[in-house]
């Protein structure tokens, strides 16, 4: 492996606070593709282009003129993060998804490949989410088939529960194809959390849980919460951050007032939903998985992971470090993939992921100016 091509992988968070980088080594073709994560930074984004996110979230569609600049920037955000990891040796290619605003329906990604490739010289593999509306899915998760080529094995079933602001799981069946995995959004993540402790305790997050873990769970805010539509919804399903945001944040304060709940009890109710959000997904999957497969900024959250734990229980809880990729380097480890799949033309299709209609050459693909015409 240690010959194998090199493959970048660059996205912004759910959240769009930073963008993590990742590089990979990879070796083999299609479905025998196996990576080794080589490196992974994780970098922030200036306060003028996080606050232009913000606002777009917000935006109607219709102001196109403010999106297409948007997108542009994006794009070279993901760019000059490549640049800082395509220095040493050429690279294949890189993989790359941006910024997802909205607050709920199709997806709207910002961050041009084009940009990106023409900032890094590097070939850029990006669009996962508009090549998989093309093919009749629903936008994602287009990382269903790389966490595949990561959980896959003869004989154990594994999910892989990726928390960030929002919560993304994957479930792997034993001995099992792309065709027969499962992908969604199961609901918020850390976003929601962050909100109330900004709002309760004036601090930017809860990253271990101790807040949470101070209070008690109020059960009758916990069944409102619950009551969501969204909870119900069977999969293919997406959401986004903003769903889960400030307004979410609000209504989740208003409800706890009422029930005359103490901050302690908010924060500790409103991490007992995103846990047992995940538990009643998975525990709609076919089968019982031997593995649970913790990764994203909320497997580091002690109080959150062990209450995982406890729900998932008597499945055996590990983290994405045991294959070899940090906590906080899956998202990109797995575009290093999708770059590779696509500069191979391996077809994709994971029907119960995204619910797209047929296999399908995922993302385009742009090519850097030559370096005698930049």
């Amino acid at each position: 492996m240690a010959n194998g091509k090199l493959f970048l992988g660059a996205c912004f968070d759910p959240s769009c606070m930073w963008i993590d980088v990742c590089a990979a080594r990879a070796a083999g073709r299609g479905q025998r593709l196996k990576l080794t994560q080589a490196q992974h930074v994780r970098l922030g984004l200036d306060d003028e282009l996080k606050e232009l996110l913000h606002n777009a979230a917000q935006t109607p569609r219709h102001v196109a003129g403010s999106l297409a600049r948007l997108d542009i920037e994006c794009g070279r955000a993901l760019g000059s993060a490549l640049l800082g990891l395509a220095k040493d040796e050429p690279i294949a290619a890189a993989g790359i998804t941006g910024a997802i605003v909205g607050d709920g329906g199709e997806p709207l990604e910002l961050g041009s490949p084009a940009s990106a490739s023409a900032l890094s010289g590097v070939r850029v593999a990006g669009r996962f989410v508009e090549a998989d509306l093309a093919a009749g899915g629903i936008g994602g998760p287009v990382r269903a088939w790389p966490n595949w080529l990561m959980l896959r094995d003869r004989r154990l079933s594994r999910v892989g529960i990726d928390i960030g602001a929002i919560t993304e799981l994957t479930f792997v069946p034993s001995a099992a194809l792309p065709v027969d995995v499962v992908a969604m959004h199961t609901g918020p993540g850390l976003g929601v959390l962050d909100g109330l402790a900004r709002r309760l305790h004036n601090v930017p997050s809860d990253a271990d849980g101790r807040l949470a873990a101070r209070g008690a769970i109020c059960q009758p805010l916990l069944n409102e919460l619950l009551a969501n539509p969204y909870f119900l919804k069977t999969g293919p399903k997406l959401t986004t951050a903003a769903y889960w945001g400030d307004t979410y944040v609000e209504r989740v304060l208003l409800i706890g007032n009422r029930h005359g709940c103490d901050r302690g009890d908010i924060m500790a109710t409103a991490g007992e939903l995103v846990a047992r959000t995940i538990a009643n997904a998975v525990g709609r999957l076919t089968e019982r998985p031997h593995q649970v497969v913790l990764w994203g900024e909320g497997a580091m959250n002690i109080h959150l992971a062990s209450r995982i734990r406890a729900l998932l229980s008597p499945s055996s809880t590990i983290t994405s470090e045991k294959f070899g990729v940090g906590m906080l380097a899956c998202r990109a480890y797995a575009l290093c993939a999708l770059a590779a799949a696509r500069i191979q033309l391996v077809p994709i299709y994971c029907p119960h992921a995204t619910g797209a209609a047929s296999p399908i050459i995922l993302g385009d693909l742009c090519e850097p100016l030559p370096h005698d015409d930049k």
